[in-house]
């Protein structure tokens, strides 16, 4: 409110002298110097500080969005520490377990169907450790998130990340939304016309860039259509709920960054892959 005020005042005190020229200029017909001289700096300093002004509140916006998603991510991050560190003590259990089968199998190809199977189950249980490779815990616990919450709804997840992130161009929050946006639509596309729901998640380093890659099984989409989830209220979800896919499109052209969408085959079977390239911060 103080905000709008302040912009009011400012733009009306623009507005009265312009007003007060063209005032003099047709009752006068001339314009005095010391008038003009006073007035026209004046109007650019306000507007200078109108500017500056705009630009500092967003700063301190962005941060206090920011601080908002550590405090609520934080949370997150701990608890998949927690249970690294719980699973970390049974390792050694699960390896003599996975060592002994072959005590209790019965022919050889018995032995490598139960030692597939233990070592499958293994790493089910501990694929999410790799999340702990970014660093970035405000990341790691949104992910950790989200993932958990696909899974409920019975997707499975695939998880695979190639390097660490630190910090890019686009503001955190700006990032977490492009994400969670991304990994809702690869659910959601699967609620109905998928038998085995997957999701599968890449992230890869690269020298002055980072990659996101999100991916789901779908029925092959054609260049048009993709194009068409990007327009503003596009969607099979109904009227005024397409803005998911609009706001990445916006959020990487203030940012510069490139979002691409592509149809991909995965073991001879379809997938809609999601790209989100970003820069890094200090690149």
């Amino acid at each position: 409110m103080k905000r709008d005020t302040y912009i009011a005042i400012i733009l009306g005190t623009v507005m009265a002298v312009i007003l007060m020229i063209m005032l003099e200029d047709k009752i006068g017909k001339q314009i005095h110097l010391a008038f003009f001289t006073i007035s026209v700096p004046m109007l650019i300093v306000l507007l200078w500080g109108l500017s500056k002004w705009h630009i500092a509140n967003e700063e301190a916006k962005n941060s206090k969005n920011e601080l908002s998603l550590n405090r609520t991510m934080q949370g997150k991050y701990e608890d998949l520490l927690t249970s690294v560190r719980l699973r970390e003590h049974g390792f050694k259990n699960h390896l003599a377990a996975l060592l002994s089968i072959k005590y209790t199998s019965r022919s050889y190809e018995e032995l490598v169907a139960e030692q597939e199977r233990y070592y499958s189950k293994i790493c089910d249980e501990n694929k999410y450790n790799k999340l702990l490779y970014l660093k970035d815990s405000v990341v790691i616990g949104f992910l950790y998130e989200k993932f958990r919450v696909a899974e409920t709804m019975g997707v499975k997840i695939r998880c695979d990340i190639k390097g660490t992130f630190s910090q890019c161009v686009m503001p955190t929050y700006h990032l977490i939304d492009i994400l969670g946006i991304l990994i809702d639509n690869a659910v959601e596309a699967q609620e109905s016309s998928i038998e085995i729901k997957q999701l599968k998640f890449q992230f890869m380093e690269k020298e002055v860039t980072y990659i996101f890659t999100v991916s789901n099984p779908y029925l092959y989409v054609s260049y048009a259509e993709i194009q068409s989830w990007f327009q503003i209220d596009k969607s099979s979800k109904g009227k005024h709920r397409g803005l998911g896919l609009y706001n990445v499109k916006e959020l990487c052209e203030k940012y510069d960054a490139n979002i691409v969408c592509r149809n991909k085959l995965d073991d001879s079977e379809n997938w809609v892959e999601f790209t989100l390239e970003i820069a890094k911060a200090d690149k």
